[in-house]
């Protein structure tokens, strides 16, 4: 009586079509948090430093360089482009762009092709939203030096897609793009490759076996030239190994001890980005629940070995600080990433959140009012979390880049004896224009 009762409460919104209610709420509360960065538009960190600055001074040869151990080739591509443009331009190309990429990545959670994880509408609307104003992500939002945390979300949901999806051909060649726009895609190759072995042996679609072995092949050809450029680099010594052991223990921590202990009601302000990371304890239970419930995919347990056991002397192929991602050393020792920088804890967070969401629509089968308080809940916890770190994306200070776009234009354009050195966000970045020897220091 319970389910009729409440499927009835929401049945007097027919009037409004669930997704597309969604995909307007996320749409308003992206313009919302991000207009600081739409209207007052700069540049971030690797976005002028390093891919703008490459950019400019390689061409088409900056779409294949190296950094950090990968290529980058979404954030290279977009720099590229815009290094086409008028200076004043370059900035807002840049944040329009990445707000288009990063609304069609999350709004994707809302396509049918998830009921086979969350049936009800309702509840993949709340994840997205979750996702949009998770805390701290300041810094991920809005810029293309962060832009490869967003790519690896959108291979990790097409991992997720239902069993018989078959892509098109912009997903080839945007998965294709977004896999070697970050090094720790690796991470998610055994998930392809259960979805490869299920249609081999259940399915026996040639398109679906097809599809799936593209994806895994691309992987394994960004872990090979990453690890050529590694080698060329560096070498494969102590501290790798000690790496290991560091992601391993960190996937315990993340799972079991860090996400109980940091619900308490006393740390819960301070370490708020600690609420969501459940993410790899719920993927687990996810995936062998599910098992139960769908004969189907009853071999996605095996994902829960090849994960925990076999993935990370794997990645040491693509990128060693790949297992660095959850503990970094400082002043006090080894401590949570997410202290320090919620960026690399984004994807943790991500599926943190979906744990609790699936956990809640577990409960909707039973206690279907419980389930939409416990969603709105969780809903205003993560925007109050999120207003202590900035709901709106807080604005950069004062825009040195567009004060000085005249300039620029001038040295690009008709001064190749000249060059010019612009700071941007943080404060100790500079992108220097220009070949000449002559520095124009601006006003």
């Amino acid at each position: 009586m319970l389910i009729n009762r409440h499927s009835d409460l929401w049945g007097r919104c027919k009037f409004i079509n669930p997704s597309r209610f969604y995909l307007l709420a996320l749409l308003l509360i992206f313009i919302i948090r991000w207009s600081h960065r739409l209207f007052n538009a700069t540049l971030w960190a690797e976005d002028g430093a390093l891919f703008l600055q490459d950019a400019f001074k390689y061409g088409l040869e900056s779409l294949y360089l190296p950094y950090s151990g990968y290529f980058h080739t979404v954030p290279r591509i977009i720099a590229y482009v815009s290094s086409l443009l008028p200076a004043i331009l370059i900035p807002h190309f840049i944040v329009i762009l990445c707000f288009v990429i990063t609304y069609y990545i999350i709004s994707v959670l809302l396509k049918s092709d998830y009921e086979w994880i969350l049936p009800e509408v309702h509840f993949r609307g709340v994840f997205t939203l979750l996702i949009a104003i998770a805390p701290g992500t300041t810094e991920v939002f809005g810029n293309i030096a962060n832009l490869h945390w967003i790519l690896y979300l959108y291979l990790g949901l097409l991992g997720f897609r239902s069993i018989n999806y078959s892509y098109h051909l912009l997903d080839y060649v945007f998965a294709s793009l977004a896999v070697f726009s970050e090094g720790a895609t690796i991470t998610l190759l055994p998930l392809f490759l259960i979805r490869l072995i299920f249609h081999v042996f259940k399915r026996r679609k040639k398109q679906l076996i097809y599809q799936e072995s593209f994806i895994i092949f691309v992987i394994l050809l960004m872990a090979f030239f990453n690890y050529l450029n590694k080698v060329s680099q560096t070498s494969f010594d102590v501290q790798s190994i000690f790496l290991i052991l560091i992601y391993c223990k960190s996937i315990l921590a993340e799972s079991i001890s860090f996400s109980w202990l940091y619900i308490l009601p006393y740390t819960l302000m301070d370490k708020y980005w600690f609420i969501p990371s459940a993410g790899l304890f719920g993927i687990a239970l996810f995936i062998v629940s599910k098992s139960f419930y769908l004969k189907e995919i009853i071999i996605f347990p095996i994902v829960l070995f090849m994960c925990f056991g076999l993935l990370p002397p794997m990645t040491v192929l693509a990128r060693e600080n790949t297992f660095d991602l959850i503990y970094t050393h400082s002043g006090h020792g080894w401590q949570p990433l997410s202290w320090l920088n919620f960026r690399y804890s984004f994807i943790p967070s991500v599926s943190g959140y979906f744990f609790w969401i699936w956990i809640i629509s577990l409960i909707y089968k039973y206690y279907n009012t419980i389930a939409v308080y416990l969603s709105i809940l969780i809903l205003l916890l993560s925007f109050v979390f999120c207003l202590k770190s900035y709901f709106f994306i807080k604005p950069y200070s004062e825009n040195i880049w567009i004060i000085n776009s005249k300039k620029i234009d001038d040295v690009r354009n008709n001064d190749s004896l000249k060059s010019i050195e612009i700071s941007i966000e943080p404060s100790n970045w500079k992108v220097k224009i220009g070949n000449g020897d002559l520095i124009i220091n601006p006003d």
